[in-house]
């Protein structure tokens, strides 16, 4: 049912007084009970020939002429985290001004009349709003109250005002929180914030402070007090992106100060920063260094792969992060990379006999996940900023410039063949290079960076698996390699879900790999993380035969005479691979191991 806007003004329970003859002008501005508006206090309306009064409770009166429309209303703050409230927003307009104040319930200006102690209290109450409502610096805190009060730009201050900041800024009645780091935009707030403030402990200090009280009981009695900007209070902060680990999140030790990740790993606070690194100070010496870093080139002339392994002492603390911290959150159920039951075989299995396979490769995955994702995922275990902070340093790292100048880089060719992609320089595969491992990043190569770089695809994970579902498909992820399943379907509408997985891609911040990015049919074979799955996971008959060729040519001339790749254990690399056609086709597998118990070891 509609409501008028002179009832959904009132407070609840409240007669409206409002004269039966000279409700007609109410009726017509009706909005339903569910449309927006805020009232700042509680007021009730009372109409007297062609001017409505608004009374307060708490003493102050609002006038205006209902026959004449304002040109400008209340503009109302809206308290944003770090805003410092210098710009307003205006509310939106209803069908009329006036509607529009009796929605609100607040004038252009409030008056408050001096000498009364229930109208200082509602000033206080106000002020408290305005000063909760950005950082808590004295600069900003006196330009909040001066919105408050209306007073013009580039104007002086009254005493009063400055002597209650100086006040409060000395001795806040709350806990202010930790100093949020500076950003690059130069009207980024830059002072503490509000921590877990109570307005009326603000509005009581307010009202008590000696100065306010003093202007206001000598204040003329004809002349009230205005408030003219007001701020309401700042919105509920939005759940964790990971709501649902609270039930996971109370078997988590409990880590309430940087402190408190020292005693649990058994390290004083010195070896604790040395470990974690947080000012990335170089360290003097490559033997003094946290990881060990070697490089793996990479085909088809892209950039060389970096591994960089940590060092013993900082293993085993990447270790017990992962398993008491990282182990006990659940993963989306499309991540097939390290997780506990599931590998390769499992992300090739889900689709072994569809027809139609969509296959994507992520570039860079691991250096392309930044230490701001990584904190995240620790903010949503409940963890403080400076917890936080330190746990991302010690599981990410940047690579130190010395062991980028190391990397093997291939110079462009002069023969390339024609409407290729020309090579970039060498100064351009440097700078490409400090670009993705200079800044902190997930290295490859530490225990715990598979299991946060699930966490940190888990959007991704959700997203292509609600796509593919979409189509009566199916979705899986093995680290950087995606993979989906479509029954058949015309090109068109195929086309159309690898740019929607492009898009998801892009939007999520990673990057793809377009020449191992394809689309293939029934009438193609399908290839999955080295494993054929047309009609069931098997091994390719190029690799059976590679591998069968091998194991002949050891019965012939000795194994030394293959061991072309300087495996130090190359019986076990053989034992390995026969291992991995045997979980495929067992009976491939078994002619292959007979061929290998022939193979003369001695020589």
């Amino acid at each position: 049912m509609p409501r008028t806007i002179a009832q959904a003004a009132a407070p609840a329970g409240l007669p409206l007084s409002m004269p039966r003859q000279r409700r007609g002008w109410a009726q017509t501005f009706k909005i339903d009970a569910g449309a927006r508006f805020r009232c700042m206090q509680v007021f009730t309306g009372i109409a007297h020939g062609d001017r409505m009064t608004m009374g307060h409770p708490h003493g102050c009166r609002h006038t205006w002429k209902s026959q004449r429309l304002c040109p400008t209303y209340p503009r109302v703050c809206t308290a944003q985290p770090g805003h410092d409230g210098l710009k307003p927003r205006a509310t939106p307009a209803f069908h009329s001004q006036r509607a529009l104040r009796m929605a609100f319930a607040l004038p252009h200006s409030m008056g408050l009349n001096p000498h009364d102690d229930l109208a200082l209290l509602a000033f206080a109450q106000h002020l408290a709003r305005a000063l909760l409502a950005g950082p808590w610096t004295p600069m900003a805190m006196r330009a909040r109250l001066r919105r408050a009060l209306g007073l013009a730009r580039g104007g002086a201050s009254p005493d009063w005002l400055r002597q209650l900041v100086s006040q409060l800024h000395a001795q806040p009645p709350f806990a202010l929180s930790e100093q949020p780091r500076r950003r690059k935009a130069a009207n980024a707030a830059t002072g503490p914030l509000p921590g877990s403030a109570s307005l009326q402990a603000v509005a009581d200090a307010v009202a008590q402070c000696p100065a306010l009280q003093q202007a206001w009981s000598n204040a003329p009695a004809h002349a009230p007090w205005r408030i003219k900007g007001f701020f309401l209070p700042p919105p509920p902060p939005k759940p964790p992106a990971i709501a649902k680990l609270q039930p996971f999140v109370r078997e988590l030790p409990p880590l309430a100060q940087v402190g408190d990740i020292a005693a649990w790993l058994e390290l004083d606070p010195g070896q604790l920063d040395w470990l974690a690194n947080c000012q990335d100070r170089p360290a003097p010496h490559p033997k003094l260094a946290h990881y060990r870093a070697h490089w793996l080139p990479k085909g088809q002339g892209g950039l060389p792969r970096l591994i960089e392994a940590p060092k013993a002492r900082l293993k085993q603390i990447q270790r017990r992060i992962l398993q008491e911290l990282l182990a006990p959150i659940p993963l989306h159920n499309a991540a097939h990379g390290g997780v506990r039951g599931r590998s390769a075989l499992s992300h090739a299995q889900a689709h072994a006999g569809m027809p139609v396979l969509l296959k994507f490769d992520l570039r860079d995955f691991f250096p392309s996940i930044r230490a701001a994702r990584i904190h995240a995922i620790f903010a949503c275990l409940g963890h403080t900023p400076a917890v936080c902070r330190v746990l991302t340093a010690l599981v990410t790292t940047r690579t130190a410039h010395g062991v980028l100048r190391t990397a093997p880089l291939t110079a462009p060719s002069q023969s390339a063949p024609c409407g290729a992609n020309p090579a970039p320089s060498l100064a351009v595969q440097q700078a490409q290079l400090r670009q993705l491992y200079g800044p902190r990043h997930l290295p490859q190569g530490s225990p715990s960076s598979t299991l946060l770089a699930n966490l940190a695809a888990a959007r991704l994970d959700m997203r292509l698996a609600a796509a593919a579902a979409a189509l009566q498909g199916r979705y899986t992820r093995y680290v950087d390699d995606l993979a989906i399943s479509l029954p058949p379907l015309p090109r068109a509408q195929l086309l159309r879900m690898q740019r929607l997985v492009r898009r998801i891609v892009h939007e999520e911040g990673f990057v793809l790999n377009e020449a191992k990015c394809g689309l293939y049919t029934a009438s193609q074979a399908h290839y999955l993380t080295g494993i054929c799955i047309n009609a069931h996971p098997n091994l390719p008959r190029a690799a059976y035969d590679r591998l069968k060729a091998i194991l002949h040519q050891c019965v012939l001339h000795g194994p030394s005479s293959q061991n072309r790749d300087g495996h130090r254990d190359f019986r076990a690399h053989l034992q390995g691979r026969i291992a991995w056609c045997r979980s495929l086709n067992p009976a491939r597998a078994a002619k292959l191991q007979r061929l290998f118990e022939r193979i003369d070891w001695q020589r």
